[in-house]
């Protein structure tokens, strides 16, 4: 052995975790970059008051809420309750599109894929094909 003592290896100290790496938004250029953030921060802005009485719910109600509506869409017998799978599906997509850029890219394809699922079943209701 040479000379040199070793030191030890120290773990971090219990409060001092390391910060998850930030993800970047890609670079699509200045003009697509703010045109994309000057439209999300307007329908942020416009969504506010909804998002509030949202928020003013009971947790149940949001999860039974949309449910009802689902079920309802799906086992009336009728071709107009398409027309609730519609509805909940353009729900579902103001949802996602305020939460988009917090959103991991496997969440995105998975709720996009639940709206188109909805939009075939609710056009499918109307068309008489689903009953």
């Amino acid at each position: 052995m040479s000379g040199r003592k070793r030191t030890p290896k120290r773990s971090p100290a219990k409060g001092s975790a390391k910060r998850p790496a930030q993800r970047r938004p890609a670079n699509r250029g200045p003009k697509a970059s703010t045109a994309n953030h000057e439209t999300r921060e307007r329908l942020a802005t416009a969504s506010l008051p909804a998002v509030l009485f949202l928020h003013r719910l009971p947790k149940w109600a949001l999860v039974a809420g949309p449910l009802l509506v689902l079920l309802l869409g799906l086992l009336l017998p009728y071709a107009w309750s398409g027309v609730l799978l519609l509805v909940l599906a353009a729900f579902l997509s103001w949802l996602i599109v305020l939460a988009w850029p917090r959103m991991a890219n496997p969440a995105r394809v998975m709720r996009v894929l639940v709206v188109l699922l909805l939009v075939g079943a609710g056009v499918a209701k109307m068309l008489g094909r689903l009953t």
